[in-house]
């Protein structure tokens, strides 16, 4: 959900002519994604964009349009099939808008990293709100990664969550 949302976001960012970025037109990323210099290259794209959106309402209203241009093309931040309008509608309505940049804002710093250790689970209780749920079965421990983003969550006061499910004999 946050990847897919911050791809729609940042889609002129990260498809940017910039030189050395695309050698073929079926690149479905920039040559530089995954490396420190990718936010670099783009810092004035992304100051750009970080100025015109301020509340979660500039969020849908660019995510909302983005959607009706690019559905279905790749974007390696984007998953379609794991992905819809009516979620990031749901999500854009309950979560703040103060939560929904600092996760944008980590996993910028490192793309190939923070990309991983995302909670499973965005939880929407009928009374509002949300909370983000980790799961872990049996014998199952926190990855380095996940124990990162937890402790992120906690300092930026993201509602989160751990889950240990066990199996149980009937």
């Amino acid at each position: 959900l946050f990847n897919g949302v911050l791809g729609l976001l940042i889609w002129d960012v990260v498809f940017a002519a910039l030189p050395g970025a695309f050698f073929n037109p079926f690149q479905y990323r920039p040559s530089d994604f995954y490396t420190p210099d990718f936010c670099h290259n783009r810092k004035q794209l992304l100051a750009q964009t970080w100025d015109s959106i301020s509340s979660t309402a500039d969020i849908r209203r660019i995510v909302r349009k983005r959607w009706q241009q690019k559905l279905g093309l790749m974007n390696p931040l984007v998953n379609w099939q794991h992905l819809n309008l009516e979620i990031i509608e749901v999500a854009l309505e309950r979560i703040d808008f103060a939560h929904w940049r600092a996760v944008f804002d980590r996993i910028l710093r490192d793309l190939r990293n923070n990309r991983a250790g995302f909670p499973d689970l965005v939880h929407f209780p009928p009374s509002g709100g949300y909370c983000l749920i980790e799961v872990k079965g049996p014998g199952d421990s926190l990855q380095k990664n996940q124990q990162r983003w937890m402790q992120y969550f906690h300092q930026h006061s993201i509602p989160h969550r751990l889950a240990r499910v066990t199996w149980r004999t009937s």
